[in-house]
């Protein structure tokens, strides 16, 4: 890829940002809760990120999965232009403590950015901003934090359960009882899945559609999943005509119990993301449908920014930021009827 290409990419993502600043810092999905001193203007320091010798770290929930393997991608995709730049990927192993370990590593190990999905909006957030006084830009990738630091991306949760009950409900004729797989308790604050999916509900009248159970699954995890969708056949029996999960991992989770249960095709699967494996079990039938969300695009232009305020040495405390801006993606259905053009897309 060639710089000018990159250097036209970042400022199409500039754009995004400063357009999210503009417009939606009134919105509810901004963090607005005070974090750090943020009083006085701090010189900035800028950076040479075309020649300087610099070291990014993604600090992910874990490095398992697919999740983290499309994210890396996308990151590696666009310093492909920068060999100067060294992406450094830590395995936190889901725990919230070694996230914040590893933000302190960060700082004493000097590093230039810093893009983390942080699972805990209080404690990790706070050693965000001790990050970002420390002069390092972070990058909060899909779930935020309630403390101000430079910027955030993710895609549309809302929008996706939006989708996601929309969808159902077309499936099942309005009528029919549906379970809810979701995001672990700690980091419902950033995760908007399941009230969108309520909300829509509840906004198109949809009173035929009942919510039999509700789960929150610890961890993202495809098997804490499965193992909560078997004990709810369990639990229910034929009374679960669907399922709406917050991610693919924990469709794909649920997909296997109804495996097990021998009730594939029996009860519809909904997950959000748009995985490879999920669209390959769309395309073969066993999972109904995903709310899609381009996340290797997503992470492209996540670097992209992180690089500008690298390059400029703006954080939200040089910026004197009041609140964290916030760059969203859509999301859009999949089902067997169009899968094969998101596999498409994923495979370009």
């Amino acid at each position: 890829m060639s710089k000018k290409r990159v250097v036209a990419l970042i400022l199409v993502a500039l754009l995004l940002v400063t357009f999210t600043m503009f417009t939606g810092c009134s919105s509810s999905d901004s963090a607005d809760a005070p974090g750090g001193d943020q009083t006085g203007t701090p010189a900035k320091m800028g950076k040479d990120i075309e020649n300087e010798e610099l070291k990014i770290a993604f600090i992910p929930l874990s490095t398992s999965g697919v999740a983290c393997a499309t994210a890396v991608n996308g990151f590696e995709t666009a310093l492909a232009a920068y060999p100067n730049i060294k992406l450094q990927v830590f395995d936190p192993q889901y725990d919230p403590s070694k996230q914040i370990t590893m933000i302190n590593e960060c700082i004493t190990q000097n590093y230039d950015g810093i893009i983390i999905e942080p699972m805990d909006p209080e404690t990790v957030g706070k050693a965000i901003v001790e990050a970002e006084e420390a002069g390092i830009p972070v990058l909060a990738l899909n779930l935020q934090v309630s403390t101000v630091h430079t910027v955030g991306t993710k895609g549309s949760d809302y929008m996706a359960g939006q989708v996601g009950a929309e969808q159902l409900c077309k499936a099942l004729n309005d009528q029919g009882n549906i379970v809810i797989l979701d995001a672990p308790a700690a980091q419902m604050t950033s995760t908007k899945h399941s009230l969108g999916f309520k909300e829509w509900l509840e906004q198109n009248n949809k009173t035929g559609i009942n919510i039999l159970d509700y789960q929150n699954i610890e961890a993202w995890s495809l098997d804490n999943a499965n193992q909560v969708m078997r004990d709810l056949i369990t639990k229910h029996g034929d009374q679960i005509d669907a399922v709406f999960a917050a991610s693919d991992d924990l469709a794909l989770g649920a997909v296997q119990a109804i495996q097990a249960a021998g009730k594939t095709g029996e009860i519809l699967v909904w997950g959000c993301q748009g995985f490879p494996n999920a669209l390959n079990a769309i395309k073969e039938g066993t999972m109904y449908g995903t709310s899609y969300m381009d996340d290797f695009s997503q992470c492209f232009a996540s670097m992209l920014i992180l690089l500008n305020h690298i390059q400029t040495g703006s954080t939200a405390i040089t910026e004197g930021y009041t609140q964290t801006p916030l760059v969203q993606t859509g999301a859009f259905p999949c089902t067997k009827e169009n899968v094969d053009f998101y596999i498409s897309k994923r495979n370009q």
